[in-house]
């Protein structure tokens, strides 16, 4: 037998309600899975898109930031050697425009010249001129290149810092000196550490030569850092803008992007990849932690920002206080038109706007609550109308209760129940709510199916709504409902048939929602497979009843023709020195023994002095005999006086044990006597086909029938017709005796 054979012959196994249940929860599984898993895979994929897009946009804003900052100080250098002071290389001249442009830009530390020898010819800081001749700066200029840069800890600061440097040539073009500037790499840092992003998120500048020039932790700025044989320095060594992953030495996983300057530079910007997953692990509790985020990050900015914006502004520290603390009814007073003013009032329309926001929040999470509150309380019905319809097996009880709780729990001007008749031709009303449906019960309200709303839901096997009750062509109008504006009527389905129908009726129009009428149409559902089990369980109990009555009848005859059959109607077990006799019984029964076989109870009594106990013994529900027990006084193992409930208790068991015995044996009898009946007619079966000839046939016929029959006589007669006379005196013509 094939695998596919075995498998269609295992899913066909056991009930059709428990393999469709089966059948149905994998295959809903199977798809909630698959959606769950596309859901899942979305998500990554537009988290990680939308990781790389932040780690590009970061990369790239720092890229431009430091190439505009570069920019700058090459251009003022520019503008510093083409000063005609500067080419005449006369250091009383150069120092003082030296000095001046020192003075004006902060960032830079030092700005000097010196000669084709690497020697000082002037400085910004009048220090003592150093030979800078092992300098890189200094060597590339003087081998011809327009421009260099060098990062290094400077001599004369002990920071790192960048130095730029610039040939001094003279009118006709001929190099005559050099020109640098060093620049403190803090402003640099600023810069990367305004960048910064995320929890784990960090950018920094790396030079040609693999070392961090720039980085937001201020250790980077007291020691230069290479990191040229790292996994990012390898990237930066190919010389293009490019993402990517990788695992540094704590087997932390990162993602970076790295965005390369014309001169060499890196810029890289770099995240955890823990950090923008996070939001898989998070899915869940989406919802939540978006409500709950929002209001931190909305309440954070404000105070930071106004705490920020008003700090130098006592005049509006009060009012900043009381509205970072809870009090939008406070607004900033406006007591000029300047730049104070401005503020004061964009923080006023900032705060009306936040009131503003608040307020349509509170509407938002009203309604959203109150469809909670709705949905929560379908859920509930829907719950108690499972329950009852589990628990209740009385068809009406469940009904009425049915009916009452749907109409208590949906607020409802009326709710009723319908069934269909034996003629499939009326929906009889079996239970309403409220006055309207006790009156409509006690005059026996029906309709007929195909008529009115109820008619129709159950001819069609559909749900009807009427939204406008007074506007709809197929309801029927009840004068005892007159206030209904609104009418749902609602099919009972169980097993492919339609048991009747639930209306639902409200004092409001459009009072039925899609939502309420698929939790409504779910409880129709409920109360009807309800229904349809308490019909197939009465029919079961009918039907066990009858055989077992069937059964006991046929038990009882049977013991009856074994009473008949036997000559001894009882047995006595009498003590007799160290032994028990068992005697055949005399006489008639004890009024005892005759009470416990009508009561079919134990009956205790008196003979001769001694308390008796008469226990009926049965067998499947059937008494077929009695125990009679008589105490004395030297009974080993029981009580003195009358007996107590634990002996009756073990004598009873005792009685069951032997009904069960006795059936046994019957049951015993009657295989042999089968079976003995059965070996007959074999036997006589293997004589007959050894037979010759039809009279040595019919001579083994009859007389294993003599012998079967215990001497009986036996004729067999062959002819279509006998006289009279024949049968009268049994003549013997060609017979077999």
């Amino acid at each position: 037998m094939s695998d596919q054979t075995l498998s269609e012959r295992y899913v066909q196994r056991g009930h059709l309600r428990s393999r469709l249940t089966f059948l149905t929860s994998v295959v809903a599984l199977i798809v909630l899975l698959a959606l769950v898993v596309l859901v899942i895979l979305h998500f990554y994929r537009l988290t990680e898109s939308q990781a790389s897009e932040m780690l590009g946009a970061h990369s790239h804003q720092l890229a431009n930031s430091v190439q505009l900052w570069l920019d700058y100080n090459v251009k003022a250098l520019q503008q510093l050697v083409t000063q005609p002071q500067i080419q005449s290389m006369d250091p009383a001249v150069q120092q003082p425009i030296l000095a001046a442009m020192d003075a004006v830009y902060e960032h830079i530390y030092l700005v000097s010249t010196t000669d084709l020898n690497g020697l000082n010819v002037a400085r910004s800081d009048s220090a003592t001129p150093i030979d800078y001749h092992d300098r890189v700066w200094f060597q590339e200029i003087r081998d011809g290149a327009p421009l260099a840069y060098q990062v290094l800890v400077s001599r004369t600061t002990g920071r790192a810092a960048l130095v730029i440097s610039m040939p001094i040539r003279n009118l006709t073009g001929e190099l005559i000196g050099v020109g640098m500037l060093g620049a403190n790499l803090e402003q640099l840092s600023e810069a990367v550490a305004v960048t910064r992003f995320g929890e784990t998120g960090v950018t920094y500048v790396v030079d040609a030569e693999g070392r961090i020039i720039a980085h937001p932790d201020p250790a980077f700025a007291v020691e230069i850092v290479n990191i040229q044989d790292s996994p990012v320095g390898q990237k930066l060594r190919e010389g293009r803008e490019q993402q990517f992953s990788f695992v540094d030495a704590e087997k932390r996983k990162w993602q970076a992007h790295i965005d390369v300057l014309d001169n060499g530079w890196g810029v890289v910007a770099q995240q955890e990849a823990a950090e923008w997953r996070r939001p898989l692990v998070e899915f869940a509790r989406y919802g939540l932690l978006l409500l709950l985020l929002g209001s931190l990050l909305l309440g954070g900015l404000t105070y930071g920002i106004i705490r920020r914006a008003l700090a130098p502004i006592e005049t509006l520290t009060a009012t900043a206080t009381a509205i970072a603390q809870g009090d939008l009814t406070r607004t900033a007073p406006l007591k000029s038109a300047d730049e104070i003013g401005t503020l004061a009032h964009a923080f006023n329309r900032m705060t009306a706007q936040l009131r503003e926001a608040i307020d349509t929040l509170e509407q938002r999470v009203a309604a959203r609550t109150f469809d909670l509150e709705r949905h929560a309380a379908y859920l509930a019905a829907s719950a108690e109308v499972s329950r009852a319809a589990v628990s209740i097996l009385d068809a009406d009880e469940l009904i009425r209760q049915v009916v009452d709780l749907i109409r208590e729990r949906f607020d409802l001007y009326y709710v009723g129940l319908f069934l269909v008749d034996e003629t499939k031709t009326w929906a009889v009303l079996r239970s309403g709510t409220g006055a309207a449906g006790q009156a409509m019960l006690a005059r026996q309200h029906r309709i007929r199916i195909g008529e009115g709303m109820v008619g129709w839901s159950i001819a069609n096997a559909e749900v009807r709504v009427a939204s406008h009750a007074e506007m709809d062509a197929v309801r029927l109008t009840n004068p005892e409902l007159p206030d209904t504006r609104s009418e749902a009527a609602l099919p009972l389905r169980s097993r492919g048939q339609v048991l009747g129908a639930l209306t639902v009726q409200s004092t409001l129009p459009d009072a039925f929602d899609p939502d309420s009428m698929a939790v409504l149409q779910i409880m129709a559902d409920q109360v009807a497979v309800a229904l349809d089990n308490a019909r197939l369980l009465a029919q079961a109990q009918a039907a066990l009843e009858a055989e077992r009555l069937a059964y006991g009848r046929a038990s009882r005859q049977e013991w009856e023709r074994l009473a008949r059959a036997r000559a001894e109607s009882g047995y006595v077990g009498m003590r007799q020195a160290e032994e028990i006799a068992l005697l055949t019984a005399q006489g008639e029964w004890t009024p005892e023994m005759r009470a416990a076989l009508r009561t079919r109870q134990s009956v205790v009594g008196q003979q001769n002095g001694m308390p008796t106990l008469a226990v009926p013994i049965f067998v499947r529900d059937e008494v077929v005999g009695v125990l009679h027990f008589s105490k004395s006084e030297a009974a080993a193992g029981l009580v003195p006086g009358e007996w107590t409930r634990e002996e009756i208790t073990l004598l009873e068991a005792l009685a069951g044990q032997l009904g069960q015995a006795l059936d046994g044996a019957r049951l015993y009898r009657q295989m042999l006597l089968r079976a003995a009946r059965e070996g007959a007619i074999r036997e006589i079966s293997d004589r007959m086909q050894r037979a010759t000839d039809m009279r040595a046939l019919l001579h083994i016929t009859a007389e294993a029938l003599n012998q079967v029959l215990g001497g009986s006589r036996v004729y067999v007669r062959m002819g279509a017709d006998i006289t009279a006379a024949e049968q009268a005196d049994g003549g013997d013509h060609d017979d077999a005796k």
